[in-house]
C-alpha cells in the first residue's frame, strides 16, 4: 500500500521525534561525564604531545617518560596506564596548538563545538537529497542519535576531521576539482587506520587525479613528520604502536576478536588484499562509492580500534546512499547501526558480520549503475 504525503509526513515527524529523545537520553549519559571533568578524557593525551612538542622538540612527542610527566601535570593522581598515551601522528598535535593556548576546560569545550560543525558540514555536502528539508534532517539527526558519535564528542578523538574530509573530497571531485578534492582527503593522516584504504582505493578506482593529490599531499606530511621526529622519535612512535596492537581493549571489535594469532593477521590482510581488487573492479564506479569502500574495508581490516572510530562510517553510509542501492541494501546500514549501538551489550561478532556484508554490497554494484556512471566517472578522474 503506497502511502499518502500525510501520512508519509507524520513518518518523517514520528522519527524525528524518536532521534530527538534519543539524543537527549542518550547524550545525557553519554555526555555526563565531561561536564564534571573534561580531563577524564582522551583530549588531555593531545594537550600533553602539544606541550611535550613545544617545549622539549617534536622529536621528543613520543617519549614514554614525558608523556608520564606532563599526563601527572594536567591529571595528578590519574593513574599513567597502558591506554594513557599520545599516539597520533604529529600533524594532529600541530592543528592543536592554537587551542592549547586557551584553558584546557575551554579548548576540550571549544574541540566539542567544532566537531559538530564539522559533522554538520559533512552532512550538508553529502546526505542525499538538497537544502533542509525533513526527510534530509533526518539523516543529520540518526548521525547525532548514534552512540559511536555522541561517544566521539565525548572524548575529543580527532575522528570528525576524517569524516570532514571524506565529505569534502566527495564534494569538491563532484564539483569539478579532483586535484584540490586529493589534497582535502590527505586530512585523514591525522587519524589514519580509520581511511587506510580510501586513498589507495581511490587510485586503484581510476580517479587518478584525485589519487595522486593525496599520495603527494599525504606523503609530503608523512616526509615532513619523519624528518621532523627523527630517528629515535620514529623509533619511540613505531614501539608505541606496536605495544597498543597488544591491548586487548584496542583489539575488541577487530577481527583480532574473533581469530587468534597469526590467524586474525592473515584475515586483515586478506580484508586488504580483497578491498583494493573490489576497487579495481570499481573502475568506472561513482567515486562515492569507492570512497565508501575504502571507509569499510578499512574498518573490517583495522588493526585495532575503539567505538569512536566507528563514526568514519557516517559518512560512508551517505555516500553509499548517494549511489541509489536497493531497498534491502540500504536497509542493511540499519544493521550496522544497530550492530554498533549494542557492541558492548552483546558482542562485536554482529558488527563484523553487518561490516563484511556491507563490504560485499559496495564491492558488487549493480550493474545498470556501473554502465551509467562510466562515462561521468571516467570524466571525473
Amino acid at each position: 500500500m503506497r502511502l499518502t504525503v500525510r501520512n508519509r509526513n507524520l513518518a518523517y515527524v514520528g522519527i524525528a521525534w524518536f532521534l530527538l529523545l534519543t539524543i537527549g537520553i542518550t547524550g545525557y549519559w553519554t555526555l555526563l561525564p565531561i561536564f564534571k571533568n573534561p580531563l577524564d578524557e582522551d583530549v588531555v593525551f593531545v594537550y600533553v604531545g602539544v606541550r611535550i612538542g613545544l617545549e622539549h622538540g617534536w622529536n621528543h612527542l613520543y617519549s614514554v617518560d614525558l608523556q608520564r610527566q606532563y599526563y601527572a601535570l594536567l591529571r595528578p593522581g590519574a593513574p599513567f596506564d597502558a591506554l594513557a598515551r599520545y599516539l597520533h601522528p604529529p600533524p594532529l598535535a600541530w592543528l592543536y596548538v592554537p587551542l592549547t593556548l586557551l584553558p584546557v576546560q575551554v579548548g576540550f569545550w571549544t574541540a566539542v563545538v567544532i566537531q559538530c560543525i564539522l559533522l554538520v558540514a559533512s552532512w550538508y555536502l553529502i546526505a542525499p537529497g538538497k537544502g533542509w528539508g525533513l526527510p534530509r534532517i533526518l539523516y543529520l539527526l540518526a548521525a547525532f542519535a548514534w552512540y559511536p558519535v555522541l561517544y566521539e564528542l565525548r572524548i575529543g578523538q580527532p575522528v570528525m576531521l576524517v569524516v570532514f574530509a571524506l565529505a569534502a573530497c566527495w564534494r569538491l571531485a563532484d564539483s569539478g576539482k579532483p586535484w584540490l578534492a586529493g589534497v582535502v582527503l590527505a586530512i585523514g593522516v591525522v587519524k589514519p587506520q580509520v581511511a587506510l584504504l580510501v586513498g589507495p582505493c581511490v587510485l586503484l578506482s581510476g580517479y587518478w587525479r584525485v589519487g595522486v593529490a593525496w599520495a603527494a599531499s599525504a606523503g609530503f606530511l608523512a616526509i615532513l613528520s619523519i624528518a621532523i621526529l627523527g630517528t629515535d622519535g620514529v623509533k619511540d612512535y613505531l614501539s608505541l604502536l606496536d605495544a597498543a596492537r597488544h591491548i586487548v581493549y584496542n583489539r575488541y571489535m577487530t577481527l583480532a576478536d574473533v581469530f587468534p594469532d597469526p590467524a586474525a593477521t592473515v584475515a586483515q590482510i586478506i580484508a586488504v588484499v580483497l578491498t583494493l581488487i573490489a576497487a579495481y573492479r570499481l573502475r568506472g564506479a561513482p567515486l562515492a562509492r569507492v570512497l565508501a569502500l575504502g571507509v569499510v574495508g578499512s574498518m573490517v581490516s583495522i588493526p585495532y580500534d575503539h567505538l569512536h572510530d566507528f563514526v568514519v562510517l557516517v559518512p560512508a553510509a551517505l555516500l553509499f546512499l548517494r549511489t541509489e542501492p536497493p531497498a534491502w541494501q540500504r536497509a542493511w546500514l540499519l544493521v550496522v547501526w544497530i550492530s554498533l549501538e549494542l557492541v558492548w551489550a552483546i558482542s562485536p561478532v554482529p558488527l563484523l558480520v553487518a561490516q563484511v556484508v556491507w563490504l560485499a554490497m559496495i564491492a558488487l554494484p549493480l550493474r545498470s549503475q556501473s554502465r551509467t556512471t562510466l562515462g561521468a566517472a571516467s570524466a571525473a578522474a
